[in-house]
């Protein structure tokens, strides 16, 4: 569950109808939605360990040019603090 909202963030944040503006083309059910983008995206990086994995079609997903970043959850806020 975390992963699928993680990823949906990450998705929501970076794409705005991208299957007009990409180098790939994205099948128009893969991007109809926020669910229908989240499930491509799982659907692609998803599999067992050392499957390839079709990296142009997830970048596809993204607008031009957008960047990924890591969301780590920090138990305490003294913790937080302590590692700034």
């Amino acid at each position: 569950m975390m992963k699928t909202l993680l990823l949906a963030l990450i998705l929501t944040s970076n794409i705005a109808f991208s299957a007009m503006a990409q180098q790939a083309a994205v099948p128009k059910e893969d991007v109809a939605s926020i669910e229908a983008i989240t499930a491509a995206g799982l659907k692609i990086i998803s599999g067992p360990k050392g499957q390839q994995r079709d990296m142009e079609a997830f970048k596809a997903l993204f607008l031009p040019g957008a960047q990924m970043g890591g969301v780590f959850y920090k138990a305490t806020a003294a913790l937080c603090a302590s590692l700034r």
